[in-house]
Order: C-alpha cells, then structure tokens, then sequence
C-alpha cells in the first residue's frame, strides 16, 4: 500500500491535524480570550508529534509494527514541556510559560497512548 492511502486510513490524525489547523486559525483570526484558543492547540499537538514520530522511526527501523511505548509518550511530554515552557520562554520574550499548557500536553500524551491500548484489544478504534 502506497503511503498516501496509509495516510488516508489514519482519520484520528487527520481529525487532530484539521482540530490544531482550526485551533491556529481561531488564534490568529479570532484572537479574543479563551480557553479554545488558549489551549486546544497545546492539546493536540502532541498526539500529533508523537504520530508522526512513530511512523517516521518505522520507516527507519523498516518495522511496520513499532509503536512508541509508555516512557517513549512520557519523555515526549516532559521534553516538549521542558522545552516550551521553561527553556524558550527564559531564551525569548515570544514566549510565555504557562502550566495549563504542561496539563493539556500531558492530557494529549494521555489520549494518545488510549488510542493506541484501544487498537491493541481491538476495540475499533483506526490505527495509528
């Protein structure tokens, strides 16, 4: 199978891919406060990341099968909280620390590694 309809069976990501370009569009056109426009992006971003990670190191471990494990998930958000929302804002004033952040990257981790137990005991759930 080509990899552009390995792809298309892989709505999940797609759904969180159309959900961050949303988000993105609603924080820069529609740019009042809120808590959608605030955090959904920090929300989804990682089970995007970490998609896109597993099926960059299966097409380098030529492994089909390979799917990140826990502490794989756990050190991506750590790392992506580390780097985030102490290192960069510390580095430059576009950035700002914010905790609720570290909570929907952790929540997104969480949500990404439920997709993956669901497509373990097959509960119907799209591959990632």
């Amino acid at each position: 199978m080509g990899a552009g309809l390995m792809f298309l069976r892989h709505y999940i990501f797609w759904l969180f891919g159309l959900v961050y370009l949303w988000a993105l569009y609603l924080k820069f056109f529609d740019p009042s406060v809120s808590l959608l426009n605030q955090y959904l992006a920090d929300l989804v971003c990682i089970p995007i990341v970490l998609y896109l990670s597993a099926l960059t190191l299966r097409f380098f471990k030529r492994d089909a099968t390979f799917e990140l494990s826990k502490l794989m998930v756990l050190f991506a958000v750590i790392y992506f909280s580390f780097l985030f929302e102490l290192v960069l804002p510390f580095i430059s004033n576009k950035y700002t620390s914010d905790w609720f952040d570290v909570l929907c990257y952790f929540i997104g981790g969480g949500i990404y590694v439920l997709i993956l137990s669901c497509k373990e005991k097959g509960a119907g759930v799209a591959p990632l």
